[in-house]
């Protein structure tokens, strides 16, 4: 499928329901709103595989030192949603999440707490959907037992295995993540899990991260993050606030990808598809109304096809 075959997974869908599926459990309608910091879209390759949505929960149990985002410490957010509203708006963005093999990242603040919030959202959304959890994994085990159906793969902060600097650093002990890792290491669940190990300045180092690695990998443990956190007191920007040159350039990238996703699918399905020429000047999110139209027409293409008994290549 030309430039994108490193991520276009050319997915055959024949459903006669439709392309976008409604979310219409019963079940996820009681529940009530969880609060949430915010939605970031169009993700690529930073918080899973493909082009992602990053859904941020309000509430952590931790006080990291250099959280970037203390905002989450709060039990409420800026927004807040049911799982239905919640997929209301991932569905929008649908086509790129499947095309590219991706889908929704849970983070936050600590998404573990909000087991069973995941779990109603992991029954109505499209099944194609990859789920990711950002996490500690520094929650209770009844809240580990009911996410391992839903979630596909878990991308853990350990901090440091080593308790003493866990706990300076974050003012919880680590005694609940480690044995969470153990549980889904003796339940075969190894392959879920990539583990972030980082340096953090004036609490660990280079040795104290070996130690680290050495220990999980006794434990079984094989993919593995390594990285340095970087001290700051400011708030992160989702794409919608994004004002920089770099910011813009990685908006003009993505901007980019997307478009030649919709040509891509156009093209493999027979849809008449002309992109509007874009000058780039309000990138930072990449994308806008004219292409999120020009997506909203592609679609409407595609269920026509499956209303028709037509099979669709995404």
């Amino acid at each position: 499928m030309g430039i994108l075959s490193s991520l276009i997974t050319g997915i055959i869908q024949d459903s006669p329901s439709g392309f976008l599926q409604d979310a219409t459990d019963s079940s996820s309608k009681g529940m009530d709103k969880t609060f949430f910091i915010g939605i970031c879209r169009h993700r690529l390759l930073t918080d899973g595989e493909g082009v992602t949505t990053l859904v941020g929960f309000s509430g952590c149990p931790l006080r990291c030192k250099y959280c970037i985002n203390k905002l989450c410490w709060e039990e409420t957010g800026i927004i807040s949603y049911t799982p239905a509203e919640l997929y209301d708006i991932i569905k929008k963005d649908l086509i790129y999440l499947i095309a590219t093999g991706g889908g929704i990242t849970f983070g936050g603040g600590e998404p573990g707490l909000h087991s069973k919030f995941i779990s109603e959202f992991r029954k109505i959304c499209d099944e194609r959907l990859h789920i990711y959890l950002e996490t500690s994994l520094n929650i209770p085990l009844e809240n580990l037992l009911e996410l391992i159906p839903a979630v596909d793969s878990y991308i853990v902060d350990i901090k440091d295995v080593n308790n003493q600097i866990y706990l300076r650093y974050t003012g919880c002990n680590n005694r609940k993540a480690i044995r969470n890792l153990k549980y889904m290491v003796d339940n075969n669940l190894t392959e879920r899990l990539t583990i972030r190990v980082p340096l953090i300045p004036e609490y660990n180092t280079e040795q104290d991260v070996e130690n680290s690695i050495a220990e999980l990998k006794a434990l079984g443990i094989t993919k593995f993050d390594r990285f340095t956190y970087r001290a700051s007191d400011k708030k992160p920007k989702c794409p919608e606030e994004q004002n920089t040159s770099e910011e813009m350039n990685y908006g003009k990238a993505v901007c980019e990808v997307l478009k030649q996703i919709r040509i891509e699918i156009a093209a493999a399905n027979n849809i008449p598809y002309t992109p509007h020429l874009c000058h780039h000047k309000q990138c930072a999110t990449g994308t806008c109304s004219v292409c999120e139209k020009e997506l909203l027409e592609i679609e409407t293409h595609l269920n026509n096809k499956l209303l028709a008994g037509d099979k669709i290549i995404i």
